[in-house]
């Protein structure tokens, strides 16, 4: 029986779904089947009974109301509805220690649902539209979960966000890597199966880098326990 991955779209403003196709392929190969699940949070919880796993796509900013502070004049305008599900999505997920992968806006979901805040505006951070371009490295902390992944202590990576984990933590969140400038750019939590979140985009990445390739992989196979 195959293995079911659920991921999160995102909202267009007319009001569709929509899913970068790139999630995926990077997924495929392993021979899941993915599924996109719509925005309906009393749903989380048959959504949970159907998956073996959580992947939660990059995105818009989320509301600054959900970890106490105002809307930095930077941040886009938020989605409500997405903002909502996802919160109690990786909420119940982590609490049923279903594997969660959580890439770009998904790592900063996975801070702010367990109490964290997040830095509204990296100024100066050197991001990139080219989606497969490396644009910085990023070390990795020895002795984490993505250490035991990628399997070094640095990695290139691409960079197309403005927001990340801020100076408060989610409860169980550790970092586990940083950017030469000290952006947080990786957390996970330690206590659960597999939990981590990202800031660059390995879909972009993994079909030519087998670095970036082994994150899927390795929540992949998580999955299958």
């Amino acid at each position: 029986m195959s293995t079911i991955i659920g991921i999160t779209p995102s909202f267009t403003d007319d009001r569709k779904y929509s899913l970068n196709l790139k999630y995926v392929s990077g997924l495929d190969i392993y021979g899941i089947t993915p599924l996109i699940l719509p925005y309906e949070p009393d749903s989380i919880q048959t959504y949970l009974r159907l998956v073996s796993g959580v992947l939660i796509s990059g995105g818009g900013d989320i509301d600054a109301r959900y970890f106490g502070q105002l809307r930095h004049e930077k941040a886009g305008e938020p989605t409500i509805a997405r903002d909502e599900f996802e919160l109690a999505l990786c909420r119940a997920a982590i609490a049923a220690d279903i594997p969660l992968l959580g890439i770009c806006r998904g790592a900063q979901v996975l801070n702010v649902a367990l109490g964290g805040d997040l830095c509204q505006h990296i100024e100066g951070h050197n991001y990139s539209d080219r989606r497969s371009d490396y644009i910085h490295n990023v070390e990795i902390a020895i002795g984490s979960k993505l250490y035991s992944i990628v399997g070094r202590a640095e990695l290139k990576v691409n960079s197309i966000h403005h927001q990340c984990a801020g100076e408060k933590l989610g409860e169980g969140v550790s970092v586990s890597a940083v950017s030469p400038d000290g952006i947080i750019e990786a957390i996970e939590v330690a206590s659960n199966k597999f939990a981590v979140g990202v800031q660059w985009h390995p879909e972009e990445l993994a079909a030519f880098d087998s670095n970036h390739a082994s994150l899927f992989h390795a929540f992949v196979n998580a999955a299958k326990i």
